[in-house]
């Protein structure tokens, strides 16, 4: 855990040397982030190390992914994840919501509201076709 610590202090240096050239600088989760180490949930020390300018960019999949309670995450750093990705969870390969097990469309209903109170933007972008880069 003190790697995180770590990290969130370089993190911190970044973000007030980018906010002179009016930059932030962020994270964005993976599933590893929510399972516990040393008891601890390593999302919630990074968030917890960094300062309120650090972006923490909440990935609801990951989250789900890795066991982690997203809408619990976006009230715990209010302000926070200026944006989320939404993506299905547990379907098919490169499912796009709608397309999968239907976890994407439930997770992005159930996000949507606790987000914009939180502080996160609601535009959306339709997803990539990866096939196609």
């Amino acid at each position: 855990m003190q790697a995180l610590v770590e990290t969130g202090k370089k993190f911190n240096e970044l973000s007030k040397k980018l906010a002179d050239h009016g930059m932030k600088i962020g994270y964005h989760c993976h599933g590893g982030d929510f399972e516990p180490v040393e008891g601890k949930i390593p999302w919630v020390v990074f968030g917890e190390n960094t300062d309120p300018e650090v972006i923490l960019q909440l990935d609801i999949g990951n989250a789900i992914g890795g066991g982690g309670d997203a809408i619990a995450m976006l009230k715990h750093f209010p302000g926070r994840s200026i944006s989320v990705h939404l993506k299905e969870h547990g379907g098919p390969a490169g499912a796009v919501i709608g397309e999968g097990d239907g976890t994407g469309r439930k997770s992005s209903r159930s996000v949507n509201r606790p987000a914009a109170r939180s502080g996160t933007s609601s535009k959306t972008r339709p997803a990539r076709d990866p096939e196609s880069d």
